[in-house]
């Protein structure tokens, strides 16, 4: 299972601006998909797709949505702090969009 998350990393490409390539993205998503149907009930994988879609995709509704998934498959301790601090890092990158957006940058 943990070897879903090193492989998603793996793949990933920047380009000369620090941003994953659309290509990389696509494959990494790929993988992650595929590690979420091989261990259906793992609460690490959907920890993982919401950090994806949040860092890679920009997909904050998405990654909210693979946060609640998680909660529902009895995570560890650890994982439940994960969830929460997930939640709390989206509405700080949200923020931060909107900071940037304003600033006409």
């Amino acid at each position: 299972m943990h070897e879903v998350e090193i492989l998603s990393r793996v793949v990933r490409k920047w380009d000369d601006d620090g941003v994953v390539t659309e290509e990389a993205a696509a494959t990494a998503e790929v993988v992650i998909k595929a590690g979420m149907l091989a261990f259906s009930n793992k609460p690490f994988l959907h920890i993982l797709y919401a950090n994806f879609l949040l860092a890679v995709r920009k997909d904050g509704p998405g990654s909210r949505t693979h946060l609640q998934l998680a909660g529902r498959h009895a995570p560890t301790l650890v994982e439940r702090y994960q969830v929460g601090a997930g939640a709390g890092l989206e509405e700080r990158h949200s923020k931060l969009c909107m900071v940037y957006l304003d600033s006409g940058s």
